[in-house]
């Protein structure tokens, strides 16, 4: 995964001279710090929103910017920590005068660049993050695009529910992430007449869930729901496998990725499913061709569903930035509550925002696997997708 080198890219400048805190006019770029997990223990997933930001922002600047104006990204790490994100928010706002901040995707640090959006009147555009603290209750200057916990958790429960699940157990990941899920699972569970039954947690960085899943046995649940990154949930399909455990699992969104799909495909048929971002199964029947075609282009290897999702987000965040009466974060926090919806395909609805949601999208499909074949369904029954409620 390239996580450096692109012409959309700057080392920052401190000049604190730049059209992201100007008007319209003239050619300067727009400047946008780029806060993203580089490295640590989302790495995986923060590599990919790099690159896919990087194809977007340039496909813009290619086809003559934004209203003549660049787009200029820096790039900071927030190495997947809190306190490190918190540091280089505050360097692009305080020491490089860049008052744009995109990015955040691993909850924690995205809390922390928001808190600092915050207290120094920047403005913060999140991807990837799925913290319902970014935007319950509505921050002025905080936007995010990928639906919550609270978003996945419903539809995760409503699938269990249509399985004749009553005991639910959960394996969450033993951090923010992980207790959002058990905060906005255990309710949901409940109003659709399901228990959370046992809980286990694991890991960011686990290889071995053995422990985890002989307890979701011994306690007799029916679903297995797990709140878990990339490393924790390869080693939960791992697990399930070697242990002979039947259970089937939910994920939310994390869950879903390049080594779970080969595990799940291959030696490790467990029946499993998964929170996806996109409206169509990626390469399947032309879904995202294109975008498939420039990302290979660009850095040799196939995309995953989440490098087209936070390649829309990218193009939802500079499609607002047209409308702008200037580039300060006000401009800009403006033009993202009154733009109209950005639509692509590769999504299941539109990227929209209102003066009192800042959440972007609310709806969610699921990808599902059973005999070690992959569909994309919500509940075999439900034409291939379960809709969020409301």
């Amino acid at each position: 995964m390239q996580a450096c080198g692109s012409s959309s890219d700057s080392e920052s400048s401190g000049s604190g001279s730049t059209s992201s805190s100007g008007g319209t006019g003239g050619s300067d770029p727009i400047k946008v710090a780029g806060i993203f997990d580089v490295t640590g223990t989302n790495a995986g997933f923060g590599a990919v929103y790099v690159d896919a930001t990087r194809l977007a922002f340039d496909e813009v600047n290619a086809a003559g910017g934004i209203n003549g104006h660049k787009l200029e990204m820096s790039m900071l790490d927030t190495a997947t920590d809190p306190a490190t994100a918190t540091q280089a928010a505050r360097r692009a706002v305080t020491r490089d005068g860049v008052r744009l901040l995109f990015g955040g995707v691993y909850d924690p640090p995205a809390l922390a660049v928001a808190d600092v959006a915050e207290s120094t009147d920047a403005l913060f555009y999140s991807p990837a993050s799925v913290a319902p603290r970014l935007t319950t209750p509505t921050r002025r200057n905080i936007f995010a695009v990928d639906p919550t916990t609270a978003v996945q958790t419903d539809n995760m429960a409503a699938l269990m529910q249509s399985m004749g699940a009553r005991k639910v157990g959960l394996i969450k990941q033993t951090d923010g992430y992980g207790d959002e899920t058990e905060t906005d699972l255990e309710p949901q569970l409940e109003r659709d007449g399901m228990t959370l039954a046992a809980t286990a947690g694991i890991a960011a960085d686990a290889t071995d869930a053995t422990n985890q899943v002989l307890a979701m046995q011994k306690a007799g649940v029916d679903a297995i729901a797990i709140g878990v990154a990339i490393p924790p949930s390869v080693a939960i399909i791992k697990a399930m496998a070697q242990q002979g455990v039947r259970i089937p699992v939910v994920a939310v969104g994390g869950g879903l990725s390049d080594p779970a799909d080969r595990l799940l495909t291959s030696s490790a048929p467990i029946e499993y499913y998964a929170v996806s971002p996109l409206a169509c199964p990626l390469g399947v029947g032309g879904c995202g061709t294109d975008f498939i075609r420039a990302y290979e282009a660009r850095f040799n290897e196939r995309p995953i569903v989440w490098a087209a999702q936070g390649y829309v987000a990218a193009l939802a965040f500079a499609n607002a930035l047209r409308n702008a009466k200037d580039y300060s974060p006000q401009g800009v926090s403006d033009a993202l509550e009154t733009t109209a919806g950005y639509t692509n395909p590769l999504l299941p609805g539109a990227v929209r925002f209102t003066p009192d949601q800042h959440l972007g999208v609310q709806t969610v499909y699921l990808q599902g696997y059973r005999d070690g074949r992959a569909s994309f369904f919500g509940n075999d029954v439900n034409d291939n997708k379960w809709p969020a409620r409301g």
